[in-house]
């Protein structure tokens, strides 16, 4: 699932692998994005990585630290077409701030 303080502010968009495999990429001029990892995720470890890559300085709408992309990987459920995380596991954000491309690994040990 992703959160933003306001759409398209971070000029970050972010790629998702799991286990070496593409899943998706979230784009930080997206609305709000919910996807069901679980028949990508296999019992025991499994390795979540994230690479944020900056877009051009020049169409930067923002550098405020206040303008967050964040990822939350958790546990959770749906009804009323709402989707909570009951259980956040991971999390990786980026601000406007931040200038740089960033990779982040994390492991994800599922029953």
């Amino acid at each position: 699932m992703t959160e933003q303080t306001v759409p398209g502010m971070t000029g970050y968009d972010i790629d998702v692998f799991i286990n070496s495999t593409w899943l998706r990429k979230l784009r930080g001029n997206e609305d709000q994005v919910v996807v069901d990892i679980t028949r990508n995720l296999r019992p025991g470890a499994n390795k979540v990585t994230f690479i944020a890559r900056k877009g051009n300085a020049a169409d930067a709408r923002s550098s405020s630290p206040a303008h967050v992309f964040r990822v939350i990987i958790g546990e959770g459920n749906e009804g009323g077409g709402n989707v909570m995380i009951d259980n956040p596991i991971l999390r990786f954000q980026k601000t406007a701030a931040d200038t740089q491309d960033a990779t982040q690994e994390f492991t994800l040990t599922t029953r």
